[in-house]
Order: structure tokens, then C-alpha cells, then sequence
């Protein structure tokens, strides 16, 4: 059974699980941003591009249990600016206007919060004693810079040395994440975005094995530059046993 975030306002219905996205999107708005009326279920039309970016940080760190960096605040920040208009920001340039790869930028930004939110309990002995190697493990550990620009991603790297790379939220597809590796003094590359089907059913370390030999993983969450082999070791999914077929022997 499903846990229910968080107690909203108001409760709204859905007939279909492909509406959940913009009910969460009604949701929000009404609990941030109500009219100072007396009738309910009101809300502002427009806001103020600060007191969006405040309403979304405080909404993300809520449901993923984990405090975004000012590096993650800048960026976001930066997307909401190309959507402000005098000052303000509407219900339908957030939740409805195509933003990249004609998806709104609710919709890339929801599906991350819920794609990081932390495994619940279970009782279940067998789950307990399962490693977690999930990109949700990996962000409550820090290892993820998580909502950075490709071009800050690159300034963050020109003060470490060659063979550091760190790992970003991909505005490409929901839930993808791509790597960006200093290969050169003076050269960045930004890897292709991994695939969301890949990741699931092998791990983000898995990938970022396969895809570059890079030693030196960074992120603004963590203090120091991070050996890759000491710190991804444990979020590797091991290979799945072979099957127990009958041996055919020849004679």
C-alpha cells in the first residue's frame, strides 16, 4: 500500500493514475499560495518568481527527506526566471507550458521528487537485508549534485584535477541523470544522459563503470573529492545467479 505524503488541501479525486501529476500540481498551489479570502479553496493567480522558488525547495526537501544545496537553489532559481513575466510566474507557465522535450517543467520536477523519495519500511525480512543501491540512496548520501546547469557543472570543475566528474539531474528525460567528466586541463565533456530503464535494472554506479574510467567523484553536498572505488562500491548491484539448470552431460 502507497503512504500519503502529506496531509493537502484540498483532497482531489482522480480517476486515473496519469492525473495524479497535475492533482499533486493543484495541491501545491493551493497550499502555498491561497487567496487572503474568506472563500475557500481560492489561489493566487501569479507569484513572485522568490516566493515559487522558496514554495518548491521547501516542497522537495519535505518529500525527499534531504536539504537541497545552494548550488541546486541557484539553478532552480535560473529555470523559473525564463518563465517570469513582469515580475511573475502563472499556474500555467510552471504546470502547463512545454518546457524541454515538450514536457512542463512541473512535470520533470515532480517526477524527480518522487523518483528520490526514500524506500519505505518494511517489515519484510528479505527486503531488510537487501542492499539499496537506488539513485535515491545515492542522493541521501550525498554523491549526487543533483539540479546544477551544464555550464556550472563545468565551472564546478575547473578547480579539480583531471579525472573528476560529478553526476547531474539530466533535463532531457524524466528521472535521467548524465555524467560531467574533466578529461583535460582544459577540456569538460558532458556524457549522454544514462537511460531511466538501464538504471533501474542494473544500478547508477553499474553505469557510471561502464561509461567512464574517471577516479574522482565530487559534489557540493560532500566536503572533499571522493574516491569513485571506495564510495560507489557499495550502491553496485551484484550480477544475478544463473539459473539452477539440469546439467546435460556428454558422454
Amino acid at each position: 500500500m502507497e503512504c500519503i505524503w502529506a496531509l493537502s488541501k484540498p483532497v482531489v479525486q482522480t480517476t486515473h493514475t496519469i492525473q495524479e501529476r497535475q492533482a499533486e500540481a493543484t495541491i501545491f498551489w493551493m497550499n502555498y499560495f491561497p487567496n487572503e479570502t474568506d472563500e475557500p479553496f481560492t489561489v493566487q493567480q501569479a507569484v513572485s518568481c522568490e516566493d515559487l522558488k522558496v514554495a518548491l525547495v521547501h516542497e522537495f526537501n519535505i518529500r525527499t527527506n534531504f536539504l537541497l544545496h545552494a548550488v541546486n537553489i541557484e539553478y532552480i532559481m535560473e529555470i523559473l526566471l525564463e518563465f517570469e513575466e513582469d515580475g511573475w510566474i502563472t499556474q500555467e507557465k510552471i504546470f502547463r507550458t512545454h518546457w524541454k522535450q515538450d514536457r512542463s517543467f512541473w512535470e520533470w520536477f515532480y517526477s524527480l521528487m518522487r523518483f528520490l523519495q526514500p524506500k519505505s519500511n518494511n517489515n519484510n525480512e528479505e527486503n531488510n537485508n537487501s542492499q539499496d543501491v537506488s539513485v535515491s540512496a545515492m542522493w541521501n548520501a550525498g554523491l549526487i549534485a543533483g539540479f546544477i546547469s551544464r555550464q556550472r557543472a563545468v565551472d564546478f570543475l575547473e578547480n579539480y584535477s583531471v579525472g573528476t566528474f560529478l553526476i547531474r539531474f539530466s533535463e532531457t528525460n524524466l528521472n535521467s541523470l548524465n555524467i560531467v567528466e574533466k578529461v583535460s586541463n582544459t577540456s569538460v565533456y558532458i556524457h549522454p544522459p544514462f537511460e531511466p530503464q538501464l538504471v533501474e535494472a542494473t544500478s547508477l554506479a553499474n553505469c557510471i563503470y561502464n561509461s567512464t574510467r574517471a577516479q574522482f567523484l565530487c559534489s557540493p553536498h560532500r566536503e572533499r573529492v571522493l574516491n569513485r572505488d571506495e564510495v560507489l562500491q557499495e550502491f553496485i548491484r551484484p550480477p544475478l545467479a544463473a539459473p539452477n539448470y539440469p546439467q546435460i552431460m556428454l558422454m
